[in-house]
């Protein structure tokens, strides 16, 4: 299959910034452009992003930001200026948001905006003019100390896990029913007196839970701590974890993984996400390690050179890969499927690619697939070209910065010397 010539990707960053982006491939050459869309609500850190893509052309850009605040926006590649621009179309505020928390997950689908912080506050924002008729915004509670939260393709049950929270899998619909705040510093494992009795118990809303891994050699617990999560289908989940292995699991099967994978990477999972192929999915850890891994086998087909730090966010595409990490820097990526022979994909060398960067001026949290386009205009061969519109933010972010040193008057503020 051949390579699109051109796709879209939005991003936001800790600053606040909403950035749209164009990579286009000419004659085998890939480029990017990156345009800055206009503040639109509030202007705090981005943390969570997603996109819900609709025939008509009228997609919805749901945006969650550190302050609590959540804002749906229809984004426009077409102006008469040629910008992108991104209309608000509704803003709420997850009030429940506690000092120290943030968002852990964030979706937006038909029937809503559904949204989840850190400190296991549920909220289901109703669309504008929803055709379900329903103008009220639900409420629930999940456990607290969550690291990820995720809706399932169907959208009829969420995932999540968390620090001593196992993976589990709830009812949306049972899930808004009851109360709206989190019963206690709950952990969801059962830990504490009556352990294994309360590790059959199923919260109100719960319709399974991963069981806790075995005793080491030692006979020690085991500690759980998730730190990324996605549905790989509707029963089935993949989780990564802070020890740097994942575990995939049939909820139809049992509790326990029907994989667990280690080796491939040696710090803490920050991302994962089914790639476009059957097979095939892909995980970023805090170490800048991201690779490619067949779900049939566990292994590792392949990973991508050249990455410094730790990922933040993933963005697959028909045959290619975004990604964006704390290194302040975009990448395009090849992302070639598995082979039908399961056994032949294992260090395939060379065959995923960094086939373009370009560095931002703020670390990106969150980064969405947005479809295909026409070329845009000045786009930049290789994420490099003259300076424009990265440069002069680059300029203002230190402009904002202070200087500390001996010789320094308090406040005295000076440009750093580009090189």
């Amino acid at each position: 299959m051949a390579q699109p010539s051109t796709l879209r990707f939005w991003t936001g960053d800790e600053q606040g910034r909403l950035k749209a982006l164009t990579c286009s491939q000419k004659e085998g050459t890939w480029g990017v452009t990156v345009r800055t869309v206009p503040t639109v609500g509030s202007s705090k850190g981005v943390q969570k992003m997603s996109l819900l893509r609709q025939e008509d052309g009228e997609d919805l850009l749901a945006v969650a930001r550190a302050e609590g605040g959540i804002s749906l926006l229809h984004p426009s590649y077409v102006a008469e200026d040629g910008e992108p621009s991104a209309t608000s179309l509704q803003e709420t505020k997850e009030d429940r948001l506690r000092p120290g928390s943030h968002f852990v997950g964030l979706s937006v689908r038909d029937s809503g905006v559904y949204s989840c912080t850190s400190s296991g506050h549920l909220r289901l924002t109703p669309l504008p003019s929803s055709p379900s008729g329903s103008s009220e915004t639900a409420l629930g509670a999940l456990p607290t100390r969550l690291r990820a939260m995720r809706l399932s393709p169907s959208g009829k049950t969420l995932a999540y896990g968390g620090d001593e929270v196992s993976a589990s899998v709830w009812s949306v619909e049972r899930a808004f029913a009851g109360k709206a705040e989190p019963a206690a510093e709950g952990n969801g494992n059962g830990e504490g007196g009556g352990r294994k009795r309360k590790n059959r118990e199923l919260f109100p809303g719960e319709i399974w839970r991963a069981r806790n891994e075995p005793n080491d050699t030692l006979d020690l617990r085991v500690p759980v701590h998730i730190t990324a999560l996605a549905y790989l289908s509707e029963d089935t989940l993949l989780t990564g974890n802070d020890d740097g292995s994942l575990r995939m699991y049939d909820t139809r099967a049992g509790r326990r993984p029907a994989g667990h994978w280690r080796g491939t990477f040696g710090a803490a999972v920050r991302a994962v996400e089914p790639g476009m192929a059957e097979h095939q999915v892909f995980a970023g850890d805090a170490a800048g390690t991201l690779g490619s891994i067949d779900t049939r086998t566990g292994r590792c087909m392949y990973t991508y050179r050249g990455l410094t730090s730790a990922l933040t966010a993933l963005a697959p595409a028909p045959q290619l890969l975004a990604s964006v990490g704390r290194d302040r820097t975009f990448r395009l990526c090849s992302a070639p499927g598995p082979q039908e022979d399961a056994r032949a994909n294992q260090n395939l060398r060379g065959r995923g690619e960094v086939l373009v960067r370009e560095w931002m001026p703020s670390v990106p949290g969150a980064l969405v697939f947005a479809g295909f386009g026409e070329g845009a205009e000045g786009v930049k061969e290789g994420g490099e070209g003259e300076e424009g519109e990265g440069a002069e933010e680059e300029e203002e972010v230190w402009e904002g910065m202070e200087e500390i040193g001996s010789d320094d008057e308090p406040g005295r503020r000076r440009k750093r010397p580009r090189t």
